[in-house]
């Protein structure tokens, strides 16, 4: 499978997960860089064994570079939990205030993504950190006595211990400043060559800090299927950076451009598609403020 906008990625977490219906999978978790901006994405996608699916109405905001991670399944309640272990990431926790860098920090923030029974996401971030600024390019090695699934799942619910090791987090990235790299400072990083154990506790507290990952934006497009021209609608709380780009079913990008003529409210874009191939469908898709990430299938008479 090819599509150049959506898994145009490296360096990302592939978290194995045990999706509603009870299939096994993975998931795509982040990972760098946007096709028009060399930030991270933001949105998961779901990998099952018919095909992928981007998850584009739900942005991570932590944990968006390859670290330590590891996938627990709530039978009980048909919820699926990832947890991520510091790393790398373009948005941090500090002092409880969410704080936003483009240069991709290192972070000690530990989170956790969670699908619920519906197939909808949220973020939390864990009360607990990271000793350092680690976790970044580091393995979590789970436990496998652990009752698990084959794509090493911990299954929760077949685990009666009160606290028990998960796993270990080893190597890795450790860094005495955020932003070495972009400082010229590399110098003050090195290969970690600590090793972790991480253990789960139960606890009666059940509400952790709830981050917002909804996708505000929604679009219109018309007619379709077209003939020569696309009318895409959509709404703007303020002036963004809207970039689009149309791209065939084999994954070839065809036609891509930024929109500059935007206003607040309502705003109506148009394509002119008639060099376009007839009797085919096109995937659109539309970035606003490399950040949120829209996507509609488009077929032309």
């Amino acid at each position: 499978m090819t599509d150049p906008i959506h898994l145009r990625r490296r360096d990302y977490n592939l978290v194995p997960q045990v999706f509603p219906n009870g299939d096994l999978g993975y998931m795509i978790s982040s990972g760098v860089f946007q096709v028009q901006a060399d930030l991270p994405f933001l949105y998961p996608i779901e990998i099952k064994e018919d095909g992928y699916q981007p998850i584009t109405e739900f942005n991570q905001y932590l944990s968006n570079y390859h670290g330590a991670k590891i996938g627990l399944y709530d039978q009980k309640n048909n919820q699926m939990h990832s947890l991520f272990f510091g790393g790398i990431s373009q948005y941090y926790y500090e002092n409880g205030e969410m704080i936003k860098d483009d240069r991709v920090p290192f972070t000690k923030n530990i989170s956790r993504v969670t699908r619920y029974s519906d197939g909808t996401y949220h973020e939390f971030l864990v009360p607990k950190e990271m000793p350092n600024l680690q976790g970044a390019s580091a393995e979590f090695i789970p436990n496998l006595n652990l009752p698990k699934f084959e794509n090493k799942v911990i299954k929760i619910n077949d685990i009666n211990d009160n606290d028990f090791v998960i796993g270990h987090i080893f190597g890795g990235i450790f860094s005495l400043s955020k932003n070495p790299f972009a400082s010229n400072t590399t110098n003050t990083s090195y290969a970690d060559p600590t090793l972790y154990e991480v253990k789960l506790i139960r606890s009666e507290i059940a509400d952790l800090p709830k981050i917002d990952g909804s996708n505000p934006f929604k679009m219109t497009v018309f007619p379709n299927p077209l003939e020569n021209v696309l009318n895409i609608k959509y709404d703007l709380r303020k002036i963004s950076s809207t970039n689009y780009f149309i791209s065939d079913t084999s994954g070839k990008l065809i036609q891509s451009g930024k929109f500059t003529n935007e206003k607040i409210g309502d705003n109506t874009q148009v394509i002119d598609l008639s060099n376009f191939s007839a009797n085919q469908t096109f995937i659109l898709t539309l970035i606003f403020d490399n950040r949120f990430y829209l996507t509609e299938k488009i077929y032309k008479k």
